[in-house]
């Protein structure tokens, strides 16, 4: 009989550890960091890596924060919370410095607003990043994804205001940029605007090397040039608008391929130039642009090919 009791004893405290284990590691340690008063960095260093983890931050946080090795990190801000590059140099990029730097990890940034240096927030080697309702403004680049890693940007996420890159895709990326719910309803979508420098350098986005990205809703707006696209890229820019530009609207060339479907208006130079070796369908709406659709013939496709304004 007392060999009864306890295996039924030891079965009923192995389904309570099973059913109460679950609910202990879904945010095996969730934080409050008041930056006037500790060090962000340092708090983060002292989360378990391998769990889940949110950060809740107030105040502004001037550092140069590193996120390496974790498995599910979320930063999110109150009211006026942001993260400041320890330095934004405007002749000297090679001495500015990341505001958040993401290496082979899994991170959300949410309602933060990031003050750039050489860059806002860098996303690299196969790191996934999610920007929630986020603004990511100044410095020289504002966000930024290399080495196969991955994006979400979403609801209402601005990128705004640096002399280069408002949004850098490369090494075989992939990034989608999209309201928040969205359910192809007209939902308004991140902004992507005022990139610009006094050489013309300034790119809403700027992607190569084999990456992917797909816009919905989203206003690229008042930049030199809303998007570059080159080196076997597949751009999808659907609803919204590129507008504004001081320069061209988008350019996609060098083995690109491109569905364009958006508003592309008051664009200084073109609204869309398909270059060599590139296709292009465009569903587009133009107004007020220097030309509407340049193709680089004979080794560029627009269609429907009536476009192409050469």
């Amino acid at each position: 009989m007392w060999r009864v009791a306890v295996k039924f004893l030891y079965k009923e405290s192995l389904l309570l550890l099973l059913l109460v284990a679950p609910v202990c590691t879904l945010h095996a340690d969730e934080k409050n960091v008041d930056c006037n008063k500790k060090s962000l960095q340092s708090e983060i260093d002292k989360l378990n890596k391998e769990e889940f983890n949110v950060v809740t931050i107030s105040g502004v946080c001037t550092e140069d924060i590193v996120v390496s090795e974790f498995t599910n990190l979320t930063l999110i801000g109150t009211t006026g919370a942001g993260i400041t590059a320890t330095a934004f140099l405007p002749v000297d990029i090679g001495n500015s410095t990341v505001a958040v730097l993401v290496e082979n990890s899994k991170v959300t940034l949410e309602t933060l607003t990031i003050n750039a240096g050489s860059q806002g927030v860098s996303c690299r080697k196969r790191s996934t990043c999610t920007i929630r309702n986020a603004t990511i403004q100044g410095g020289w680049s504002g966000l930024f994804f290399q080495d196969q890693s991955a994006g979400d940007i979403l609801g209402s996420t601005t990128i705004q205001n640096s002399l280069g890159n408002g949004l850098g895709i490369f090494g075989a990326s992939t990034v989608n940029v999209r309201p928040e719910p969205f359910e192809g309803q007209g939902e308004v979508g991140p902004v992507i605007s005022g990139h610009a420098d006094s050489f013309g350098g300034g790119f809403g986005v700027f992607m190569g090397d084999g990456s992917f990205l797909r816009t919905d809703n989203v206003t690229i707006s008042g930049n030199d040039t809303g998007v570059y696209a080159q080196r076997d890229t597949y751009v999808r820019i659907l609803g919204g608008e590129v507008s504004g530009s001081a320069f061209d609207g988008i350019i996609v060339k060098d083995g690109s391929t491109a569905q364009i479907r958006t508003d592309i208006s008051n664009n200084v130079g073109t609204g869309v130039f398909v270059g060599p070796l590139t296709f292009a369908q465009i569903v587009s709406s133009f107004s007020g642009n220097g030309s509407d659709v340049v193709c680089s013939h004979p080794t560029s496709i627009s269609s429907p090919p009536t476009l192409c304004g050469n």
